[in-house]
């Protein structure tokens, strides 16, 4: 039986880490927050709309001198982005919400067959900017063409392990994903089967 930990973004750790390299900083100690006031809060979906509630994975955009930040925000079927990490300060809203109409938005498949359910693993195409995240409670892969490049965009232009954006079936064949817990790194999803899939042949939706 093989089993997954999600990775978590309780402390952001790695995040912090990462953003301190890019700038030659480094601290044993978490000195920001994302999702939430301050570090002494932990609520859950606050008023303002952009906390984070069971977050799961992270990816970061070092591309053209800025650290972009995406974080998986699980629970509120939704992936939120930060401008850049080197200029962020504690309570700074995300500059885009991906997945769902706007920030006050939290329920699965929030702008239709296109929204998320269950998004867990992220990565970054670091030539292109492109943003793939693991779909996982639809069984598929979604790719975002460079979120900040495209800031008004909020829905995926192609997706992986489904004919289309339409069917969510769970699959065992080599063209199919099955709960994909991602990260769709170098196109490639785990599956919670133990098994590691090359990405199917891409599906573009039509115009």
């Amino acid at each position: 039986m093989c089993t997954f930990e999600p990775f978590r973004v309780r402390s952001l750790w790695l995040f912090w880490l990462a953003a301190g390299l890019a700038q030659a900083q480094l601290s044993n100690s978490a000195y920001r927050v994302l999702g939430q006031s301050d570090l002494r809060q932990n609520g859950v979906n606050l008023v303002m709309g952009v906390e984070l509630y069971a977050p799961s994975g992270i990816a970061i955009d070092v591309r053209s001198g800025v650290v972009h930040v995406y974080i998986s925000d699980t629970r509120n079927a939704r992936v939120l982005a930060w401008q850049d990490a080197r200029s962020y300060q504690i309570g700074d809203p995300p500059t885009l919400v991906l997945g769902q109409p706007g920030p006050q938005y939290s329920r699965p498949l929030g702008i239709g067959t296109k929204g998320f359910n269950t998004p867990l693993g992220l990565a970054v195409d670091a030539g292109t900017g492109n943003l793939y995240v693991a779909d996982s409670g639809n069984s598929r892969g979604l790719r975002f063409p460079s979120p900040f490049a495209n800031p008004t965009r909020v829905e995926p232009d192609a997706v992986y392990g489904q004919p289309g954006f339409t069917t969510n079936a769970p699959g065992a064949s080599a063209s199919a994903h099955s709960m994909p817990r991602g990260p769709p790194s170098m196109l490639r999803f785990s599956e919670t089967s133990c098994a590691v899939s090359v990405a199917p042949t891409l599906t573009t939706p039509s115009k």
